[in-house]
C-alpha cells in the first residue's frame, strides 16, 4: 500500500474540505495510498486550520505556486468561479485535477477545461459525490433494468439550509459563485436525474432572485413524456424527499441517506428485491473517501473516473438553461410597490 503515493495537493481550504475531503485524505494518508504535498487558500486563517491535519504539507497563497510543489493530482476546492481558470491552469502543467462541484460557472468553461484535459492527457474529475451513494446506485440499478416500466412522474424536493459554516461570503458573491441554490444543491439533483435517465428537458424555471443569489428555486422538467418537479429552498424547514413513480412501481429516498431507499413493485412475476451495487456506504465520510479512491485508480490505471468532466457537463447544461429562461418565483405576501421592486430588480439581474 505504501509504493507510489499519489502525491496530492488541495486548492480552498473551506468547509467542504475540512469536514469531507479533509478527513478523506487523512486516512488515505494513514494507509499510504497519498501524500498532501501542498495546501493553498488566501486566507491564512484558513490554511492554518487544515494544515493541522497535514503538517508537511507547504502552505501557499496563490495557485500559481502549486505546480511547483509537483503534485500528480490538485483537488480543487474553491469557489465555482476560479474553477475553470485555475483547472486549466494544473492541467497544462501535468497535473491531475479533482474539481468540486460544479465544473464550472458556464458551459463554456466546463468545454475549456474538459478541451484542456484531452490535450494535457489528464485525468478531470468531478465532485459529484452522491453517485458513489449506494442508494443512488440502486436507484440507477432499477432504471436500467426496465423492471419498473417508463417513469411517470417525479416530485422532489431539496433544501440546504444556511446551517452550512460558509467559511467566507464567496458563495454570495456573483464574480465568484454565478447562482444561488440551483447552482449548489440543484447540480446534485440534476446530476443523480441526467445519470438515472437518458433524457431530461427544462419546461420551466422560476427562482426569488431579485439582483442577488436564489435562496428557492422551482423547476419544472420532463423526462421523455413524465412531468418532473423540482423544489429547491434554503427557507423551507421541510425534509428532502425524492418521489419517483413509475408504471409498475414507486422509489421514495429521501436525497441524504447514502444506503436506503423505499420500494414500491406491483409488475408482473417476481418481486424486485434490493441488492446492494457494493459494499455499503454508510457516511457521507465514506463516499468522498470512495470518490477519492475512484480518481486516484484513474490517475493510475489511465481509466476514465466515474464522474468526468464530461458526464459534469450535463447538469451545468441544465442549469444554465434554467437560468436563461428565468422567471420572477411568484411572492403572494408582497404587496403591489414591492412586487414592481422585485420585478425590476430580477429584470435587472437578467439583462446583467
Amino acid at each position: 500500500m505504501g509504493r507510489n503515493r499519489l502525491k496530492v495537493a488541495v486548492i480552498g481550504c473551506g468547509a467542504v474540505v475540512e469536514r469531507f475531503h479533509g478527513p478523506a485524505l487523512s486516512t488515505l494518508v494513514d494507509l499510504g495510498e497519498v501524500e498532501v504535498v501542498a495546501l493553498c487558500d488566501p486566507d491564512a486563517a484558513r490554511l492554518g486550520a487544515v494544515a493541522k491535519s497535514f503538517p508537511r504539507a507547504a502552505t501557499l497563497t496563490s495557485v500559481s505556486n502549486v505546480a511547483a510543489t509537483q503534485p500528480d493530482l490538485a483537488l480543487i476546492a474553491s469557489p465555482a468561479g476560479m474553477h475553470a481558470d485555475q483547472s486549466i491552469a494544473l492541467l497544462e502543467a501535468g497535473i491531475h485535477v479533482l474539481c468540486e462541484k460544479p465544473i464550472a460557472a458556464r458551459t463554456t468553461d466546463a468545454e475549456r477545461m474538459i478541451a484542456a484535459a484531452v490535450r494535457a492527457r489528464r485525468v478531470l474529475a468531478v465532485g459529484l459525490f452522491r453517485r458513489f451513494y449506494a442508494s443512488t446506485r440502486l436507484v440507477r440499478g432499477l432504471v436500467v433494468s426496465g423492471r419498473l416500466g417508463p417513469l411517470e412522474s417525479a416530485a422532489i424536493v431539496e433544501t440546504g439550509g444556511f446551517d452550512w459554516p460558509f467559511r467566507s461570503t464567496s458563495a454570495f458573491r456573483p464574480e465568484l459563485t454565478p447562482g444561488g441554490i440551483l447552482l449548489d444543491i440543484g447540480v446534485h439533483v440534476l446530476d443523480l436525474l441526467s445519470w438515472w435517465f437518458p433524457e431530461v428537458r427544462v419546461r420551466a424555471y422560476e427562482d426569488d432572485a431579485m439582483g442577488g443569489a436564489e435562496a428557492t428555486a422551482v423547476a419544472a422538467l420532463q423526462v421523455a413524456h413524465a412531468p418532473v418537479s423540482v423544489r429547491l429552498s434554503r427557507d423551507w424547514p421541510v425534509a428532502g424527499r425524492y418521489d419517483l413513480r413509475f408504471e409498475h412501481g414507486r422509489i421514495v429516498w429521501d436525497g441524504a441517506d447514502p444506503v436506503n431507499i423505499q420500494l414500491e413493485y406491483s409488475g408482473p412475476g417476481a418481486d424486485v428485491r434490493l441488492a446492494a451495487a457494493g459494499a455499503p456506504r454508510l457516511t457521507l465520510g465514506d463516499c468522498f473517501r470512495a470518490q477519492l479512491e475512484d480518481v486516484i485508480a484513474a490517475v493510475r490505471g489511465g481509466s476514465a473516473p466515474a464522474v468526468s468532466g464530461a458526464d459534469a457537463l450535463r447538469s451545468l447544461g441544465l442549469i444554465e438553461q434554467c437560468y436563461q429562461v428565468r422567471t420572477l418565483l411568484d411572492s403572494p405576501w408582497f404587496t403591489d410597490a414591492e412586487v414592481a421592486a422585485a420585478r425590476s430588480a430580477a429584470g435587472e439581474r437578467m439583462a446583467s
